[in-house]
């Protein structure tokens, strides 16, 4: 009867349910400690993705080879951008699944310290030499429980079905068995015991801290991406105005070439727009190949004929350039407190600290108490005739002197170059946060000077090109001046755009090493993000602003260090 109610239940634990056990304990975790840890309560942290609740054996791979294959117009604006990649970007799915993964390493640890049931079913048929058969069916079933002390305890119960409801011959055996061991030396003691059981719940919350700065940082890359392919476009346009001026100024060349102009300055004008028009086509195959990149990123098919959405760099060219206040030390210090990344490196050289004591431990010789009882039936299993009082019991001490320890060694000598190794990751981390929050406050600082100087370039430009004509037309310059006024308007075009993009991308990245970037606001990319200084009370960081006025530093203004004062 037991075997089959063994088999009823082999029956009903099928994939599924296992599947959503697994499931359920790995998100109660993780739900516990991202609240514990990011203050999210209301978590909807899953790997779930649209095969999820598919059988593997039902996605044939043509299916596959399909989707991919699928060409559609979308239109896209960078938040629809952001979702996008969330749910289908995947390195994204891969990163959440790591999270996973590791909080289901965690379940087996804990699984460690719970009651371990077995129970197993063994027919047994035998002939003696007079032709006698003899049949059981023998079950046993046990439970072992690790103690957080290091001891172990083991019951166990055998019975042979069969016979008792058969009434065989009865067989001398022990129906039920209890045995304790504890470790004194080796082994012993709570720290020890839970070593892997604490590293386990660590390492989930390093996960935990690890795909948060991930979702920072990948927020980040897709903005990043959607604004420099923002700037190419006006790239391709500013090319694309520039060649049908430069139409426009052949033609007047060719028209003028009759009885004003020279051969060669007509020859210039052709060979200027022949240039730009190859300009123009290579911009074009730049931003799209860089496109179809970007919805590799994204995860979506290549076919897909993606439009972006223009507003996000015009909302730019309106808002003035928010300046940060911060000193380098101030930015340090913030990015030891802010950054998960920075925390986690903290705490795995606590860790290795921990690791010597632990590989030291094994190093001890092994004493170990052990007690055992046990129901010896020398009738068999007629339960009738049970006798609790025939049971038999020993204690023993056992001692096993550490003659062979060269394994236990190298672990423990590879724990103390491991502690070593930490402490010097650790503190060339912290050096290069703070050469990185170094070299993002240079680059805002430059970013902002460059901005103004192309400000002040790209009115020169406009304001060059249009006396040039004027000028052409009077004869009074050759068609050389004209075609190079053209071309520094062109060139103060783009570089006035990408001035714009490189500030604004120096501050996001500033943020982002900072740790302290919310890319949870809607627009995080146009919010202010207040910066917590040290010994100040973190405000809240507020939804994305007005837009103000336009920045009107002049070039002009803008200070030069002298090479000499420079490398003093």
């Amino acid at each position: 009867m037991m075997a089959l109610a063994a088999c009823y239940l082999w029956a009903g634990c099928g994939r599924d349910h296992y599947q959503r056990s697994a499931d359920k304990e790995v998100y109660g975790i993780l739900g516990q400690r991202r609240g514990e840890i990011l203050g999210k309560t209301n978590d909807s942290f899953n790997i779930k993705t649209p095969y999820s609740d598919r059988k593997p054996s039902d996605i044939p791979a043509p299916e596959i080879l399909q989707q991919r294959m699928i060409s559609a117009k979308r239109t896209m604006t960078l938040s629809e951008a952001l979702k996008t990649a969330i749910a289908r970007s995947p390195s994204y799915q891969s990163q959440k699944e790591t999270v996973y993964l590791k909080a289901l390493t965690l379940t087996l640890q804990r699984y460690n310290f719970t009651p371990q049931w077995a129970s197993s079913v063994k027919p047994i048929l035998t002939r003696n030499a007079n032709g006698v058969y003899d049949q059981s069916v023998e079950t046993d079933l046990s439970v072992s429980q690790l103690l957080k002390t290091g001891g172990t305890l083991t019951v166990s119960m055998l019975n042979d079905v069969l016979l008792f409801y058969s009434g065989g011959a009865p067989h001398n055996t022990t129906a039920f068995s209890a045995t304790f061991v504890q470790p004194l030396l080796r082994g012993a003691g709570y720290k020890i015991v839970t070593e892997n059981l604490t590293q386990a719940e660590r390492d989930v919350v390093y996960q935990i801290n690890t795909f948060a700065r991930y979702e920072q940082t990948f927020a980040l890359d897709i903005v990043t991406k959607y604004y420099l392919l923002l700037q190419q476009r006006d790239v391709i346009r500013n090319n694309y105005s520039t060649y049908k001026n430069l139409v426009l100024v052949r033609e007047r060349a060719e028209a003028m070439g009759k009885d004003r102009l020279a051969a060669y300055q007509v020859d210039q004008a052709v060979q200027q727009e022949l240039t730009s028009k190859s300009t123009y086509l290579a911009s074009v195959q730049s931003y799209q190949d860089s496109l179809d990149r970007f919805k590799i990123t994204l995860g979506l098919p290549v076919g897909t004929e993606l439009v972006l959405d223009e507003s996000p760099l015009d909302e730019l060219r309106k808002m003035s350039l928010p300046s940060i206040e911060l000193t380098e030390e101030q930015g340090h210090r913030i990015a030891c407190q802010s950054r998960f990344d920075v925390q986690n490196e903290i705490n795995k050289f606590e860790d290795s600290k921990r690791k010597i004591d632990f590989y030291a431990d094994a190093l001890k010789p092994d004493l170990n108490i052990i007690g055992h009882v046990e129901l010896p039936q020398p009738n068999g299993y007629d339960y009738s005739r049970f006798d609790v009082g025939q049971y038999r019991a020993y204690g023993e001490v056992q001692l096993n002197l550490p003659l062979n320890r060269l394994p236990q060694r190298n672990d423990f000598r590879t724990s103390q170059i491991n502690f070593e190794v930490e402490l010097r990751t650790l503190a060339l981390l912290l050096d290069n946060v703070r050469n990185s929050i170094q070299a993002d406050l240079r680059a805002l600082d430059e970013a902002r000077k460059n901005y103004a100087i192309q400000q002040d370039a790209l009115r020169i430009a406009t304001r060059s090109l249009e006396g040039s004509v004027m000028l052409l037309q009077a004869g009074r310059i050759d068609m050389l001046n004209m075609l190079t006024a053209q071309s520094a308007l062109l060139a103060a075009q783009n570089a006035f755009t990408g001035a714009l993009l490189t500030y604004h991308t120096a501050r996001w990245n500033l943020l982002s090493d900072l740790g302290i970037i919310r890319t949870d606001l809607d627009r995080f990319w146009l919010a202010e993000q207040p910066i917590p200084l040290p010994g100040a009370p973190p405000p809240a960081a507020a939804a994305a602003p007005a837009v103000p006025p336009p920045v009107q530093q002049r070039a002009a203004q803008v200070e030069l260090i002298p090479p000499d004062k420079l490398f003093r």
